[in-house]
């Protein structure tokens, strides 16, 4: 804990200047002082010392005047500092200065510790905002193979990876579609139901256990979001069950009763003619006529929209996966409007300088697919999805779906 409250005070002193807006009076840049005191511009000492405290890890800020206690500040998750005078009974905040760095503290102490680095590119890569506290940082290590009896699995090299969470109408939709399916029962099934109300997750696990009766339900200690949800289903399916491919579907997508069959063909005969299609679906944003359908109804193309009932192969997921757990180990930790956006943006500017490798024979990209891949790629993600787009896309991997959708 005093290691991050260290790096917060030389962050403060460090040629930092703030903006004070004090409760009375008017507005003028200030600095902090290594000997504890606080001086404007024209070298005014206007707090004699100040003293940074840590208290369930929210870091605070106390200002003294001629030794009395002023105020008290708490640091937000935008690099400011707000609260109480209590000489004026107004609010002061001190904000950096526009034409400083950004602020680069980390606000939240076991994220400091844990922080690491994966590769060169990111050495250079710090916080651009504080982290919230509202946010769940704590580690999760869970290792599938030791609650689960392997020899009982049905064998297939290939699973269905189901991601689930408090909505119990749809996902009984979405499990009842994938029951219409034949082949369903040539696979393993396993959901990962992220921690929701006791009675919901119940019902919606009695559904799945009805309607797929050899299905391995997870579930989860805490709610994780959708996202880390998401991640660790791969990282359980692949890493340490070793599936070469993976279906990796939502509680948000009705299928149709050929979709898992249509889906494996299209990845057999991707796999055998390319060498650059590590994900295919059956599912496209898709706005034709119904004619016009049926006219292409037997064709593919590549895409960048949502992955969405998607069938992954462990090869290309090997390539971008340590990429994918960085961003999930650094920003992924609860309520997206808490996420630090733009920590996220500056994270994936550093990844943009790699090159998109070349794997070999290339599936063929029409100008339309590279125009939209341009698009997509101008701005950073900062979901799940995108960071995984992106990714994927970096590693020199094309997504290829149905031109023609067989999901809603």
């Amino acid at each position: 804990m005093q290691t991050l409250i260290d790096a917060i005070s030389e962050e403060l002193i460090r040629t930092k200047t703030f903006l004070l807006q004090p409760a009375t009076g008017h507005a003028r840049n200030i600095r902090f002082l290594s000997d504890g005191g606080i001086e404007d511009n024209s070298g005014d000492v206007l707090v004699n010392n100040w003293k940074l405290s840590l208290d369930n890890y929210k870091v605070g800020l106390r200002l003294y005047a001629d030794e009395t206690f002023r105020a008290f500040l708490h640091l937000s998750r935008f690099g400011d500092w707000s609260g109480r005078d209590r000489a004026s009974n107004g609010t002061v905040c001190l904000k950096p200065t526009l034409n400083q760095d950004k602020w680069l503290v980390l606000a939240n102490p076991l994220k400091f510790k844990e922080q690491f680095v994966m590769d060169d590119s990111e050495k250079e890569f710090r916080y651009l905002e504080t982290l919230p506290q509202q946010i769940d940082w704590r580690p999760y290590r869970f290792d599938i193979r030791k609650t689960i009896d392997t020899g009982l699995l049905v064998p297939n090299t290939t699973a269905i990876g189901i991601a689930a969470y408090d909505r119990p109408f749809y996902f009984k939709q979405v499990v009842q579609s994938l029951a219409q399916n034949k082949s369903v029962r040539e696979y393993p099934i396993f959901i990962f139901m992220d921690k929701c109300d006791d009675v919901v997750m119940g019902d919606q696990i009695e559904v799945a256990l009805s309607l797929l009766p050899h299905s391995i339900i997870i579930k989860r200690p805490r709610n994780f979001g959708c996202g880390r949800n998401l991640i660790d289903l791969r990282r359980q399916l692949f890493d340490y069950l070793g599936y070469d491919e993976v279906f990796v579907f939502e509680d948000d997508m009705v299928v149709s009763s050929d979709y898992l069959d249509l889906t494996v063909k299209m990845f057999d005969w991707a796999q055998r003619n390319y060498d650059n299609v590590g994900a295919v679906q059956c599912w496209n944003e898709c706005k034709l006529s119904l004619e016009t359908k049926k006219y292409y109804q037997r064709s593919v193309r590549a895409t960048f929209n949502n992955w969405w009932g998607y069938l992954l192969s462990r090869k290309a997921w090997n390539t971008f996966k340590d990429s994918l757990y960085k961003y999930e180990e650094l920003f992924l930790g609860g309520e997206y409007k808490y996420r630090p956006h733009r920590s996220i943006h500056s994270w994936f500017d550093f990844k943009k300088r790699r090159l998109v490798q070349s794997l070999g024979t290339e599936y063929p990209l029409v100008d339309e697919f590279i125009e939209e891949r341009k698009l997509y790629l101008s701005s950073s993600p900062t979901g799940q999805d995108g960071a995984t787009a992106t990714l994927f896309n970096q590693a020199g991997w094309t997504r290829l779906c149905t031109t023609v959708k067989r999901g809603k």
